[in-house]
């Protein structure tokens, strides 16, 4: 299913299982079919599904707005200094967790956003699901009723996913750089 923001989207399909040549053009077909306007995207591996057919399952991740970074690197460009790529942060989220000392099965990570709150899932150290709420109220008491409720409905929204079950802990990490929260 997809998810994100208007300049995200994540999507999980299986292939069928191939090498070589043909994984390549299973996957950039998959690719074009999802994303046609960004060249900012990426198909990353996830193992192989349980069935009989043991089909490839992939995430497929894209920065659809690519006028976001067009102008950055741009700059960098003309600065002669080389790109060796351009990463969504709630995929790169994964590798601060551990700096972080936050080694847990299910963490919710939250992140105020400038379009609202970024919600992202990660379970045993691996990125399953982001998505971005409302605006965060500016009144304290509205912004707190408000994480109560988007954490409620994420929790619901990863169920209906089968990327979580309600009954198992979740812990929740605020990614809270300027005290908003």
């Amino acid at each position: 299913g997809a998810g994100g923001a208007v300049e995200e989207d994540y999507r999980f399909d299986t292939l069928p299982h191939a090498t070589g040549a043909d994984r390549a053009a299973l996957i950039d077909r998959k690719i074009r079919q999802y994303y046609r306007s960004t060249r900012f995207v990426s198909a990353l591996p996830r193992g192989r599904t349980g069935d009989k057919r043991r089909d490839d399952r992939y995430l497929f991740a894209a920065l659809t707005n690519p006028a976001l970074v067009d102008p950055w690197l741009v700059a960098i460009a003309h600065q002669g200094s080389p790109v060796a790529g351009v990463y969504l942060a709630s995929m790169l989220t994964s590798a601060l967790l551990p700096q972080l000392n936050i080694v847990v099965p299910r963490v919710l990570v939250a992140a105020p956003h400038s379009s609202g709150l970024r919600l992202t899932f990660y379970k045993d150290g691996e990125f399953c699901s982001s998505r971005l709420t409302r605006t965060i109220p500016a009144d304290a008491n509205d912004a707190a009723q408000m994480l109560v409720t988007e954490l409620s409905n994420t929790r619901m929204y990863l169920s209906t996913l089968n990327l979580d079950t309600l009954d198992e802990p979740l812990s929740v990490v605020f990614l809270d750089r300027d005290d908003s929260l």
